[in-house]
């Protein structure tokens, strides 16, 4: 459910990121494969997602950290049993525990770099 939240709240930039992706393959890209009897499914493999990987690959990136750092989106549903580590920054700043708030501040601030220069790894060398 949280991640149904995240992707429907952060859905206008990944869409446009894929839009204008997807606007640069050839529009007679289906048909030709259609006529030369090319299964939609090889289509989408073997031409689409190759030509594509790097904005979905920004895209994963894009809900990740989005996800990592939004508090009014998951909020209300945190429970005893799933809380996300952002709701402890507004829960120790409560408590005057501003040391504990900057930790959890630094730890999500380090998973994000950690993705986002994974990312950019995979995209100079992969």
């Amino acid at each position: 459910m949280l991640i149904l939240v995240n992707i429907i709240h952060f859905m206008a930039s990944p869409y446009l990121m894929a839009y204008n992706s997807l606007g640069k393959i050839n529009v007679n890209l289906e048909d030709v494969g259609l006529t030369l009897g090319v299964h939609r499914f090889f289509i989408i493999r073997d031409v689409i997602i190759p030509q594509t990987k790097l904005t979905i690959l920004e895209m994963v990136s894009y809900f990740f950290v989005n996800s990592m750092m939004t508090i009014s989106a998951v909020s209300f549903l945190s429970t005893v049993r799933n809380k996300p580590v952002s709701l402890m920054i507004t829960h120790f700043e409560s408590q005057l525990f501003l040391e504990g708030a900057a930790f959890v501040s630094i730890l999500i601030l380090g998973c994000n770099l950690t993705v986002k220069l994974a990312v950019y790894a995979l995209k100079r060398f992969g």
